[in-house]
């Protein structure tokens, strides 16, 4: 139920309810909304970062901390960035 939440509010407007009510979206390497295989792939990737045990959800705090646009592992494979969502 979960992801399933997660890949239509992804899809449909590049954020969750939660991201929505932050002001924040996910756009993609060139800089649009993500689509529905985007938003397959991150789900994907974010379920497969957390479910491995520690080693990759700790790799994932390491990198948005090290990072330069704060990205953890799904989004540095994928390409994307969470940023302000625009007005």
């Amino acid at each position: 139920v979960g992801a399933i939440y997660r890949v239509g509010t992804l899809s449909g407007g590049s954020a969750t309810w939660g991201m929505r009510l932050f002001g924040i979206e996910l756009r993609d390497h060139r800089g649009e909304r993500l689509d529905g295989m985007h938003s397959v792939l991150h789900v994907a990737g974010y379920y497969a970062s957390v479910m491995f045990a520690l080693l990759p959800a700790l790799a994932s705090v390491v990198a948005m901390l090290a990072t330069d646009r704060r990205q953890g592992l799904t989004d540095l494979v994928l390409g994307t960035a969470a940023i302000n969502r625009p007005d």
